[in-house]
């Protein structure tokens, strides 16, 4: 679902960098933008991928930006609520 993409990015240190990035494909089978975070929520909290469980993707997302010092509400709450109802969440 996401697109692989050679952009240039601004650094906090005000460089601007080419950098690999994926963008997500609107036009992709996968793409559910627009659910309510609580079905998002349901959704990752048993999804499993080609690369393992969601819920650690999503953790390891929310844990890495918390780390860098960025907010992202509803990502913080997503990871908050997953932990809540999966089953083995970490």
């Amino acid at each position: 679902a996401y697109l692989e993409k050679n952009l240039e990015v601004d650094l906090s240190d005000g460089r601007r960098v080419q950098a690999v990035v994926y963008v997500i494909d609107e036009s992709h089978g996968q793409y559910c933008g627009g659910l309510p975070l609580e079905e998002q929520a349901q959704i990752i909290a048993t999804a499993v991928g080609g690369r393992g469980p969601n819920t650690d993707y999503l953790f390891n997302t929310a844990d890495h930006l918390s780390e860098l010092g960025i907010n992202d509400p509803e990502l913080s709450w997503l990871a908050t609520r997953v932990r809540e109802i999966a089953p083995n969440a970490t």
